[in-house]
């Protein structure tokens, strides 16, 4: 539960409502209770919502790095922060898209080294 991205200062979660909607998600309130008594049905519910927006993600950096070739080469360093990214959603498909997965909250160095790699290694190569 303590893994779930939620605004702060609102409570409120950080997945978008029409998949909520799609994939039956319950209210954010009744979510973060339920989840916290270990409804799996509310949780394989969030997992498809969760999975749906990664794959989103992924497409959406694939569209963007179809335009590398038209952007002038000082401008492709904007695609950096698109490998991070992709770490991240790699790390997430790892578990199954279970955001209650506390190993989600915690990166470890192997991680952070291979972020790290991929961040240098195209910054040298020009490769995003």
């Amino acid at each position: 539960r303590t893994s779930i991205p939620v605004a702060s200062n609102t409570g409120k979660m950080i997945v978008p409502a029409d998949l909520c909607i799609k994939y039956g998600v319950k209210s954010p309130r009744y979510l973060l209770s339920s989840l916290g008594l270990g409804d799996e049905e509310c949780r394989r519910a969030l997992a498809l919502a969760v999975q749906d927006l990664a794959n989103l993600a992924h497409e959406h950096l694939t569209i963007a790095r179809s335009f590398a070739s038209e952007l002038p080469p000082e401008a492709l360093p904007i695609f950096l922060p698109g490998l991070a990214s992709e770490t991240f959603l790699r790390r997430l498909a790892r578990s199954h898209h279970d955001l209650t997965n506390q190993g989600l909250r915690n990166v470890g160095f192997t991680e952070h080294a291979t972020c790290t790699y991929r961040l240098v290694h195209g910054k040298l190569t020009q490769s995003y």
